[in-house]
Parts: structure tokens; sequence; C-alpha cells
């Protein structure tokens, strides 16, 4: 009874070490799938905003750039400055100032002292391979437009359009693609952005997320095998010494039985049938079924018999037990 206790604790820990571990790794892949979909969508919003374009790049401005008849500097040789900041609406938003690097910027802090909210954003949508499609009249390809057009082609580019305006969805996902329907001066654009790298990094931290739960499992499920055959250790000692106990008792019970019942049968010869005589051996073959069902008992415990069903008289189970009270019942 002990071992078959020892596995069901065994199993229930087990089983709860696995839902444990599932449910962590689930939640972390879905935590990580969330952000990625979220950051996919943040970065359409950008592109969307800038019609189908990356951002504007931020620069950190210094005291000597809020003069109001200066002209910002830009980064581009040959590229046309923007408007002076000669006016309220032309002044630089100061939460957005930054430090250009690469195509992205970094360290850039607004006048709290805090770093600007869109960094990560910024460069996540600079890094990011995307391509903008023209939509006709008729909703076919008109033209698109991509830093990148050597990774895709006409026909991949035809094809994820038809099925983006097929699924009637202004924004959704198609494969490792987000994109977003919008219009811009008039014209339906469909914005795409590809998430192929990102997607490769969730797949790999799922695959490490699980190989680490499959090893902490192992590893956590042999040391509760360990630490629970030795909790159980005390209660299976104890109840192997109570059926040795039971065991020995019974075997030794046999012989004062053996002895009582010759007694009682050399005085039935003697003096011939008697009531008292009855019930001592009847009590005596009582008690010696009683010392078989304990060392019944005790092979059961062994796994060595199996527990048979048989019929049972009850009501000369009865009766013997109520007949040794009939004479001390007539004489009262």
């Amino acid at each position: 009874m002990i071992k078959r206790l020892k596995r069901r604790i065994i199993l229930l820990v087990l089983e709860g070490l696995l839902l444990a571990s599932a449910g962590l790794v689930i939640a972390i892949n879905w935590m990580n799938w969330s952000s990625l979909e979220q950051q996919a969508s943040a970065v359409l919003d950008m592109l969307a905003e800038n019609g189908g374009q990356r951002p504007m790049q931020m620069y950190r401005m210094e005291e000597r750039d809020f003069d109001p008849d200066a002209t910002p500097p830009f980064p581009q040789d040959g590229a046309t400055p923007p408007a002076p900041w000669n006016d309220g609406e032309n002044l630089p938003n100061p939460s957005r100032m930054g430090t250009p690097l690469g195509n992205g910027f970094a360290g850039g802090r607004d006048f709290r002292g805090n770093r600007n909210w869109n960094n990560n954003l910024q460069n996540a949508a600079n890094l990011s391979n995307y391509y903008t499609v023209t939509l006709d009249d008729q909703g076919c390809v008109a033209e698109w437009t991509s830093e990148r057009a050597d990774l895709y082609t006409d026909e991949e580019v035809a094809q994820l359009t038809e099925t983006a305006l097929a699924s009637g969805k202004e924004t959704g996902r198609i494969g490792s693609q987000f994109y977003r329907l919008t219009q811009r001066n008039g014209q339906r654009m469909l914005i795409v952005v590809d998430r192929s790298l990102e997607i490769q990094n969730a797949q790999k931290v799922l695959e490490l997320t699980a190989l680490v739960a499959v090893i902490e499992d192992a590893l956590l499920s042999l040391g509760a095998v360990w630490l629970i055959r030795r909790m159980v250790k005390p209660v299976d000692e104890a109840m192997e010494k109570q059926k040795q106990f039971v065991w020995d008792a019974s075997h030794e019970l046999k012989t004062p039985l053996a002895v009582i019942s010759a007694n009682a049968e050399a005085l039935s010869a003697e003096v011939g049938e008697s009531k008292p005589l009855e019930y001592i051996q009847s009590e005596v073959q009582r008690t010696d079924r009683l010392i078989q069902n304990l060392l019944t008992l005790a092979r059961m415990e062994k796994g060595t018999v199996q527990a048979q069903h048989v019929k049972f008289d009850l009501s000369r189970a009865v009766l013997e037990v109520a007949l040794p009270f009939e004479s001390a019942v007539f004489e009262a």
C-alpha cells in the first residue's frame, strides 16, 4: 500500500511540474509574440503617418539651435533642409530631440531628463524591411516601392496584395508580413512590414524555453523522487515492522490455541457432551479463523495473495457470536 501511495505522490508531483513548466513556457512566448505584434502595429502606424516612408530622424538640439532665425542642420548631403524655425509652429518638439546614430538615434532626452519614449520604436522602424504598394481603382498593384526591392518579386507582392484585399481586413498578418491598408492624397496604399527575423527569433525563444523547461522538469523530477522516498521511508519502515509483528504474533498464537483445543477434546472424551466445552471449542475455532485472516492480510500487504469474493453466511456468523453468551443469559 505504501508503494502504491508513493507512486501516486510521485505522479502527482510530476504532473504539477509539467503543468507549471508548460504554463511558464506558454506565458513567456505569448508575451514575446504579443510584444512582436504590438511593435509591428506601431511600426505600421509610424510608416502610415509618414506616407509609407521611414520617419525623419531626430537630432539633439543645442542651445544655439533655438535661434529663431537659424536653420536646423540636416544630415543628408544634398537634401533640402526644412523651413527655418522662425515661428511658433516650426519650433522643434523638445520631447523628440535625439542624437543621430546610423539610421536611428540614441541617447535622446527631453527637458525632463527622460529618454525619448519612442527610441525603440524609431529603431524598429529603421531596421525593418518594408514595402509600400500603391493600388489603382480596381484594387490592383499600380506600383510598389521598397528600399530592399531585391528581397521581393512582383509576383510575391501581387499575391500578398490579393490575399490582403480578399481578407477584407484593414490590418492583419500573412505569414511573417504584417500589412495595413491606408489612404493618402486620395490613393489607397498597402504598407507591408516584413518581420521574418523577429519571428525566427521568437521561434528560437520558443525552442530554447521548451528545452530549458524539459531539462528543468527532469532535474526537479529526480529531486522530487529522491525527496519523496526519503519522506516516505520512515512510514514504510513502520508499516514493515507492523506487518512483521502481525506475522509473528499470528504464528505464536497458533501454539496455545492448539494446546487449548487438544485439552478441550480430551476433557470432552472424559466427561462427555458439555455446553461449556462446546463453547470453548467454538471459540478456539473462531480464534483460529481470526489468526488465519491476519496471516492472509499480511500476505495481501506483501502482494502475494489476491483477495477473493465468496458467499458469506451472516446468520451463522451472528449465531456463533451469540451462542457463547447463552448460559450467562439463561442464568440471569
